[in-house]
């Protein structure tokens, strides 16, 4: 039908699809450049700024991150020499009580002994004391003894007077 409302006398020139005319393709290029020009230099400059300044905040994040860390192994590397220090002056510690205790455990062993050797001495010198003083009184006892058991076994009388010095020579030989 619209080849019947279409004057038959006026012929159209034949539109190729193809090629562009050259009117659209002056307003794409204009619209093509003013758009390119509004996203380079409107639209682009805030997102790059923002994306500069994240980046630059990630960097300076990193940064502390690792001052911090840094820090932190400085601060563990304090902590063990403060660590190691006081292990160490613990042990001097130990060392120097060992000592000591050692000392004070001479000088009551030492002490000791002389307080033994004082008892010891003291007593032999007491059992001698009673040894000759037993000795002593046992004496007449003895000789006495003597002569009865000489008189018994020679089965003659002897005179105690005379039989006392020669006993008490040979007694004393036994002390």
């Amino acid at each position: 039908m619209l080849l019947l409302l279409a004057d038959p006398v006026e012929e159209t020139e034949a539109i190729n699809p193809v090629v562009p005319d050259l009117g659209e393709m002056f307003w794409g290029a204009t619209m093509f450049i003013l758009l390119y020009l509004m996203v380079r230099y409107v639209l682009l400059p805030p997102v790059t700024k923002v994306m500069d300044e994240r980046s630059e905040r990630i960097k300076g994040d990193k940064d502390a991150a690792e001052a911090a860390r840094q820090a932190v192994a400085g601060l563990a590397n304090d902590r063990q020499d403060q660590l190691a220090d006081v292990k160490a002056e613990a042990a001097a510690m130990m060392e120097q009580a060992r000592t000591e205790a050692e000392a004070e455990r001479a000088s009551i062993l030492s002490q000791a002994e002389r307080e033994v050797l004082t008892i010891k001495d003291a007593t032999r010198a007491e059992i001698e004391g009673e040894r000759s003083q037993v000795i002593r009184s046992l004496r007449p006892e003895v000789v006495k003894l003597s002569v009865a058991a000489a008189r018994k076994v020679l089965d003659r009388d002897i005179d105690p007077n005379k039989a006392k010095p020669v006993l008490e020579s040979h007694l004393e030989g036994l002390s």
